[in-house]
């Protein structure tokens, strides 16, 4: 498990390196913190991933709060 989240890590670094070149010269400051936030963001998902982290569905929720809706509204037409 230490050396997937090691080459996690590595793979992540090596990102940051080749893509911060082109964003130093060619962006804002903002699109330099979205680049550095979503790559943080994918790197702890992976590294949670790695790790055999339980991780919950996004369309979970979704499907909590539109399953009432769905029922209401099927039994309305029917």
């Amino acid at each position: 498990m230490v050396i997937k989240t090691l080459g996690v890590m590595l793979v992540a670094c090596l990102i940051y390196f080749v893509e911060y070149r082109n964003l130093k010269d060619h962006s804002s400051s903002r699109e330099r913190g979205t680049f550095f936030s979503l790559l943080s963001i994918g790197v702890i998902m992976s590294i949670l991933e790695v790790a055999d982290v339980k991780i919950p569905n996004p369309l979970y929720p979704i499907e909590v709060i539109y399953k009432p809706v769905h029922t209401f509204i099927f039994n309305l037409l029917s």
